[in-house]
């Protein structure tokens, strides 16, 4: 009791985040406009399976907490064959286009299945791979 399990969530809610609801007839024109303005937003009526959801954000969680060494392998690692769009992409790597200032932000960019551009997943973390796919085919 009073112990924090070492997989538990933080969650910080003085984010404010502009909201689309996939629901409403003006969703696609409000998400291109609001992830232009802001970078992100916050998704209600999108239709993603819940458990789908939460085993994505644990995969993530994993793929995060690996060491700084294996995520810049997977970012030095074939970026040749992705032309640099695919995969890992460390803090100030990316930047908007005509930003002044890099994003703040790593991320794994993840293409659709037979994309022309692979994506390549960390193998310290084998089921990202598949749930990304499975969260990307239900998005």
């Amino acid at each position: 009791m009073g112990t924090r399990k070492k997989d538990a969530v933080r969650v910080v809610k003085s984010i404010e985040l502009p909201v689309v609801d996939f629901r409403e007839p003006n969703a696609d024109r409000d998400y291109m406009e609001k992830s232009r303005e802001y970078g992100f937003i916050a998704a209600l009526g999108h239709g993603v399976d819940p458990d789908l959801d939460a085993i994505a954000t644990a995969a993530t969680l994993r793929v995060g907490r690996l060491p700084t060494e294996a995520l810049l392998r997977n970012y030095n690692q074939n970026r040749k064959e992705t032309f640099g769009r695919s995969g890992y992409f460390p803090f100030g790597a990316e930047g908007a286009k005509d930003a002044a200032v890099k994003d703040l932000k790593h991320f794994w960019h993840v293409h659709r299945m037979g994309h022309h551009v692979p994506t390549f997943f960390p193998s310290e973390v084998p089921e990202f791979a598949h749930v990304m796919r499975a969260l990307f085919s239900a998005m």
